[in-house]
């Protein structure tokens, strides 16, 4: 079977996307959010949280979730391209130093096709290598800080992300709500940030709070929700009640798509994050 080398790209847009790639005769079809990608990148500019630790140590967070992916190929026996859905589950750890040095480690879990119908397809592609971005990077001092500085001041805060969200080709509403997540889970941002940044997001046109809620995990916590009609989907963050520690964020497909073929509401993908706590190297975890 004469069958050309998929390749995959990562997605260039820092808020939700489904776009499909189209590369060498096959395509992707992926999900994204603003906030894992900079969960596990550090990506977005704001205060040094890790400012605060002794010497010698170690800010720690694991991140664990899933994403949707498609996978199209055009099989030599069929005149249609066919797809390939699968969810990609993913654990990322990053240690952060007090001197900007720390690690960000990678690991993809093998993955999960939506149906057997999607088995049968990759096994006809000749099974195409899915999803593998497991990493390590060892960052030396200073490679991990970040100088900016955000506002403590609630008006002052909501502008700057305004500022910023003005910058993405989405509704305002839903990139300042994209932009305030991104800032929360960077594990850079300083705690005394978290409180106005919960304010800011809470008070975003369109946005629910709920209360008595709880992640994948069980862990009681405070929502704030989106919905973006447009797009047909709504993102979810749970909230730790007493510190704002972003606990998990979730993305929910709204409204059917053709290219994915499945019953909605149905979850995109989901986030979730351990409180960030000090260990005294980048090989311990508390």
């Amino acid at each position: 079977m004469n069958q050309s080398k998929p390749k995959y790209r990562k997605l260039s847009s820092l808020s939700f996307v489904l776009v499909a790639l189209v590369c060498c005769g096959y395509s992707i079809f992926q999900t994204s959010s603003i906030a894992s990608f900079s969960a596990a990148y550090g990506s977005s500019p704001a205060s040094n949280k890790a400012s605060t630790l002794k010497a010698n140590s170690f800010l720690y967070r694991k991140i664990e979730g899933f994403g949707l992916n498609m996978y199209v190929v055009q099989l030599s026996n069929t005149s249609k391209p066919q797809e390939i859905r699968f969810q990609a589950p993913y654990t990322h750890q990053m240690w952060l130093g007090a001197d900007g040095s720390g690690r960000i480690q990678r690991t993809d879990g093998k993955p999960e096709f939506l149906s057997a119908q999607d088995r049968v397809i990759w096994e006809a592609a000749g099974k195409p290598k899915l999803s593998s971005r497991s990493f390590t990077i060892d960052h030396k001092a200073g490679e991990l800080s970040d100088p900016t500085v955000l506002p403590l001041d609630i008006t002052a805060l909501a502008q700057t992300i305004r500022n910023r969200a003005k910058q993405n080709n989405i509704p305002i509403e839903g990139a300042m709500f994209d932009e305030t997540l991104s800032i929360l889970v960077t594990l850079q941002t300083k705690a005394e940030l978290r409180r106005p940044l919960f304010e800011v997001m809470a008070n975003i046109p369109g946005v629910k709070r709920s209360e008595n809620v709880t992640d994948p995990q069980g862990r009681a916590g405070i929502s704030l929700s989106y919905t973006d009609t447009q797009a047909g989907k709504q993102t979810r963050v749970i909230f730790e009640p007493q510190t704002y520690d972003v606990l998990s964020d979730e993305i929910v497909l709204l409204k059917r798509v053709p290219e994915l073929n499945v019953s909605t509401p149905f979850v995109l993908s989901w986030t979730t994050y351990s409180v960030p706590k000090a260990v005294a190297s980048t090989s311990d975890v508390p």
